[in-house]
Parts: C-alpha cells; structure tokens; sequence
C-alpha cells in the first residue's frame, strides 16, 4: 500500500485551495514508511499483530485523505471544508500511532495480556 499511497499522491492534480492540504499529507507519508520499517525491524510476529491495527489505520486515513482532496479539487464548494478537517484528524492519527510504534518495545506485550487464571 506505501507504494500506491505515494503513486496517488503524485498523480493527483489538485487546485489551489487544497495544494496545502496535499503538501500536508505528502509529508505524513515518510512518517508512515518510517513506522511500517519500525514494525518489520521488531521482526516478531506478536508484535506485527499487536500493531497492524495502528498500521491498518494510517493506511486507510492517508488513502481517504487523498481522496477527499481529489474530490475537493473537483467540486471545492462540496468538499473543501470536509478536506480541511479531515486532513487534520489524519495528522493526528498518523502521528500518534508512528509515534506509539516508534516507542513500543516487544517486551510491552506482557502488560497487554490477560492474567493467567490461578484457580486451576
């Protein structure tokens, strides 16, 4: 997906209104390449599980993103404002979770399991 993520974000024409926004998510994009790398260097299966959902969504809000900048290109009285905001929640969560990934360490896996049963 980095790959179509970055080849949307270069063949996307888009007008002055929101070349900004475009600027803004163009720069979200190495932050997301350098978590996917991060996830792959823990080279532990639990952890790419524990942590695909956070990848999942970057994915997805840089895709959407893109999107509704196309979109807002084409009719901005429709979709600027949407743009606008959505831009901003996508930088929100692009760089909380690069940030998470960036501080997770395998070993923080324990705290996330359920307690072993002593009954038995």
């Amino acid at each position: 997906m980095l790959n179509n993520i970055k080849e949307m974000a270069a063949n996307i024409e888009c007008c002055d209104c929101v070349a900004g926004l475009k600027a803004r998510v163009e720069k979200l994009i190495p932050v997301y390449e350098e978590a996917l790398a991060a996830v792959k260097a823990l080279d532990n299966q639990d952890a790419h599980d524990f942590l695909a959902r956070r990848l999942y969504d970057m994915t997805a809000e840089l895709v959407m993103s893109l999107l509704i900048i196309r979109d807002a290109s084409k009719a901005p009285e429709l979709f600027k404002k949407s743009a606008n905001v959505y831009v901003r929640m996508t930088e929100e969560d692009v760089l909380g979770k690069s940030a998470y990934i960036k501080n997770f360490q395998v070993e923080d896996l324990e705290s996330f399991k359920a307690a072993e049963s002593e009954a038995e």
